[in-house]
C-alpha cells in the first residue's frame, strides 16, 4: 500500500467548495504564467534587437507604476497567498500523517482483530470448561448432601446404640450389685452349712456310739428278769440325759434335712448367678443326708 498522497484522489476534496483565497491564488498563478510566456515570445521575435530595451523599460514602468497604484493592496494579497501556501502544505503534511497513522491503524486493527480472534477462542474454551466444571460441581455436591443425609441417619442410628447400650450399662449394674448381694447371702449359707455340716460330723460318732451301746444294752439280761426290750420310738441320750422320745429324734433329723435342702437350693441358685459349677473342682463338698450317715436313728 502506497504513502504517497494524491488529492485529486482526496474524496474529501473532490465536492467541497472553492473559497475566494483559492480563486484569487489560481488567477494569480495564471497571470504570473502569462507573463512568463510573453517575456519569451518577445525575446524570441527578430524586432527585439532594436526595440528590446524599449519595451523592457516601458515594462517596467507600467510595472512601477501598476505597483504604485496598486501598492498596499497587492502586498496584502501576497502576504495572504503566501499564508494559503503555509496552510495548505500544513494540511498536506497533516494529511500524509494521517495517512501514515490511517496505516499503522489498519495493522494494528489486524493484530487487535486477530487478538480478538485468538480471545474468542479462548473465551470458547472457557466457557465449555465452565460448563464442565459446573456439571462436575453440581455433581459432587449432589454427592455431598447425599453423604450427608447418609451420615445423619448413622448419627440417630448410633444414638439409639449409644441409648441402648447405657440402658444395657444399667441394666448389668444393676444385676452385679444383685450377684455381690447374692454371692453375700450365698457366703453366709455356705458359712451356715459349713458350721451345720461340722456339728453333724462331731455329733455322728457320738451318736453311733450311743446306738450301739443301746443295742448291746437291750441285748443283755438283767438277773432274772427277760430282756427287756424298749420300744424303737425312745433313744438313750447319755448321762443324765435319760431316754428321748423317737419323735424328737425324727423332728431333729428333718430340721437337719430341710436346712441341707435350703443349702443345696442357695448352691443352686449360687451356680446360676455365677457362683460355683457343678463341675467346678473347688466347690465346697457335698454334705451328706441323714440317711447316708448311718443308721443312727433306728
Amino acid at each position: 500500500m502506497s504513502n504517497i498522497y494524491d488529492a485529486s484522489r482526496d474524496p474529501r476534496l473532490l465536492n467541497r467548495r472553492v473559497s475566494n483565497a483559492e480563486k484569487t491564488f489560481a488567477r494569480t498563478k495564471v497571470t504570473e504564467t502569462t507573463v512568463e510566456e510573453t517575456k519569451v515570445v518577445e525575446s524570441k521575435t527578430p524586432e527585439a534587437t532594436d526595440t528590446a530595451p524599449k519595451t523592457v523599460a516601458a515594462y517596467k514602468n507600467s510595472n512601477s507604476n501598476r505597483e504604485q497604484a496598486s501598492g498596499a493592496p497587492q502586498n496584502k494579497h501576497r502576504k495572504s497567498i503566501q499564508q494559503l501556501q503555509d496552510r495548505t502544505k500544513d494540511l498536506l503534511a497533516r494529511i500524509a500523517s494521517q495517512e501514515a497513522d490511517n496505516a499503522s491503524l489498519q495493522k494494528t486493527k489486524a493484530a487487535t482483530a486477530a487478538k480478538l480472534r485468538n480471545a474468542h477462542t479462548t473465551l470458547t474454551t472457557t466457557s465449555t470448561s465452565l460448563t464442565s466444571l459446573t456439571v462436575s460441581y453440581a455433581k459432587r455436591l449432589e454427592e455431598k448432601n447425599r453423604l450427608i443425609s447418609d451420615n445423619a441417619d448413622l448419627e440417630l442410628t448410633n444414638s439409639d446404640f449409644r441409648n441402648t447400650i447405657a440402658a444395657q450399662l444399667r441394666t448389668i449394674s444393676e444385676n452385679e450389685t444383685q450377684i455381690r448381694d447374692l454371692q453375700k447371702e450365698n457366703r453366709d449359707l455356705m458359712d451356715r452349712l459349713g458350721m451345720l455340716e461340722r456339728e453333724m460330723a462331731a455329733l455322728k460318732p457320738r451318736v453311733e456310739q450311743l446306738d450301739a451301746e443301746d443295742r448291746t444294752r437291750m441285748r443283755q439280761p438283767r438277773g432274772d428278769q427277760p430282756p427287756q426290750w424298749r420300744s424303737a420310738r425312745s433313744t438313750y441320750t447319755g448321762r443324765g440325759g435319760g431316754y428321748r422320745s423317737q419323735y424328737e429324734n425324727t423332728r431333729e433329723r428333718g430340721n437337719l434335712a430341710r436346712a441341707r435342702e435350703e443349702d443345696r437350693g442357695s448352691l443352686r441358685t449360687r451356680s446360676r448367678v455365677g457362683g460355683y459349677d457343678r463341675n467346678n473342682a473347688n466347690r465346697p463338698p457335698r454334705s451328706a443326708s441323714p440317711r447316708e450317715g448311718g443308721d443312727g436313728g433306728k
